[in-house]
């Protein structure tokens, strides 16, 4: 799915029990501060036109689902490599990318919520107004799950230390973040 419809990775949060969330994050592999902007703007084109992220080798089959970019830089990614080669899932789950990835994805979804909402309020097509607002529906659903994570991993965030400051340092989070703040306030300008 990755050449077609910019989707690497798919992770399903579950919420209830037999109810699943999916979340399609398409991850910069380049892990370059300079991808951000052409993916982010690549995500508002298919939401202009009313579409989702495409998943077709997922179970189930063609599931649409929001769709974010995640980038951190080789240094963050270097740290990480070696514990999950290792299987050390209790220091994965320690470790500060966690709170890099959830503040992307985060302010993404937040950004294409109010993007599709401000696409929905400009619409005069009745059905595809709908459309809209099921779109916004679905990335307020996803953002919620995100917020549900993150409250939970408030003391381990505090242990650690880790604030939006420590998290900036990354050259390649600060990119991500900074791009979808350009992104929101260019739509919130009117230029989009």
């Amino acid at each position: 799915d990755d050449i077609k419809n910019g989707v690497d990775l798919v992770v399903e949060f579950r919420k209830r029990a037999g109810e699943a969330l999916y979340l399609a994050l398409a991850i910069d592999v380049t892990f370059s501060p300079r991808a951000g902007k052409e993916k982010l703007e690549r995500i508002a084109k298919r939401l202009r036109v009313g579409l989702l992220a495409e998943v077709k080798y997922f179970h189930p089959k063609n599931v649409f689902m929001p769709q974010v970019i995640v980038g951190a830089s080789r240094e963050a990614v270097r740290d990480v490599i070696p514990l999950w080669l290792g299987r050390k899932n209790k220091e994965l789950s320690e470790h500060v990318i966690q709170f890099m990835i959830l503040e992307e994805v985060r302010v993404q979804l937040e950004a294409f919520k109010e993007y599709v909402l401000f696409l929905m309020e400009r619409e005069s097509h009745p059905k595809r107004k709908e459309l809209f607002r099921i779109i916004a529906e679905i990335h307020d659903g996803a953002l919620q799950t995100i917020l549900d994570i993150v409250k939970s991993k408030e003391d381990l965030r505090k242990k650690l230390g880790v604030s939006l400051a420590t998290l900036l340092k990354d050259p390649v989070f600060a990119a991500v973040i900074g791009e979808a703040a350009r992104f929101r306030e260019g739509f919130a300008a009117g230029s989009r």
